[in-house]
């Protein structure tokens, strides 16, 4: 199995990190005064926000949000599934007799 880590894109994140900056504000002169406890926990989840996406706007690297498991391509596949794929491919006119007939070769070479 082979894993793929997924991060929020540079324009949504860029995006993000600058509206978090308005809503830090907003917890500070806003919240703050009124509700000191409420207005530090807003702040602190505010931040919070606008390093996540403030890293993932201006770094290469990145933070994951999710990460993906998958298969690697043809390395689970057996000779037999591959060859009745390409099968079932020119079965239904998806490939022609020509491409067929140079893929199963490949495909045999394989086997050797």
């Amino acid at each position: 199995m082979k894993f793929a880590r997924v991060r929020p894109g540079k324009t949504v994140s860029a995006f993000t990190a600058i509206a978090g900056i308005g809503l830090l504000f907003f917890g500070v002169f806003g919240l703050f005064p009124h509700s000191p406890l409420f207005g530090v926990i807003w702040c602190g989840v505010v931040l919070a926000m606008i390093i996540f996406y403030g890293i993932n706007a201006f770094t290469e690297q990145g933070v994951a949000t999710e990460e993906i498991e998958f298969e690697s391509g043809s390395e689970t596949i057996s000779f037999d599934e591959k060859l009745t794929r390409l099968e079932l491919l020119r079965d239904k006119k998806l490939i022609s007799e020509r491409e067929y007939q140079q893929k199963r070769r490949e495909l045999m070479r394989q086997l050797v």
